[in-house]
Formats: structure tokens, sequence, C-alpha cells
């Protein structure tokens, strides 16, 4: 084989690898079209999140105090030994 056929199919090669290398990266980069079918689900569950906060800190305390406060001592005074 000569040199120059030589030289010539690695560059073949290389070339080849270049081409192998974008059609990797192309693929990759295919893939971020799935983020369009998953945003809106990222943006429920962040807006879940902003709302459920502010409702455990709020109606939720707020009950378990009024519980603590008003039901519990209820409880506790009309309680009656069982057999359990």
């Amino acid at each position: 084989m000569s040199d120059k056929k030589a030289s010539s199919l690695v560059e073949n090669d290389s070339l080849g690898e270049f081409s192998q290398c974008h059609e990797g990266i192309f693929r990759k980069l295919l893939t971020l079209e799935e983020l369009s079918v998953i945003f809106p689900a990222i943006a429920r569950a962040r807006q879940i999140a902003e709302e459920i906060v502010p409702f455990f800190n709020g109606v939720v305390l707020d009950h378990h105090t009024e519980e603590e406060r008003d039901l519990f001592p209820l409880v506790l005074k009309n309680a009656q030994a069982g057999e359990e």
C-alpha cells in the first residue's frame, strides 16, 4: 500500500470518528425534547410545594394547637380505663 493511500485511510478513519462523535452529541441533544413533556409536571410540583408549606405553617399548626388546647384535655378528663 502506498503512503498516500495509507494516509487517505487514516484521514477517512479520523473523519468517521469525528462524524460519529457529532452523531452522539446530536442524539444527546435530542433528549432535551423530553423536557417539554416534563416541564409542566415540574412547574406543578413547584406550585404544590409553594402552596403546601404556608398551609402547614398556618392551618395545620393552628389545628394542632387547638387540639392540644381544647380537645386533648377533654379526652383526658373523660377517658376511662379499659381493657386495652
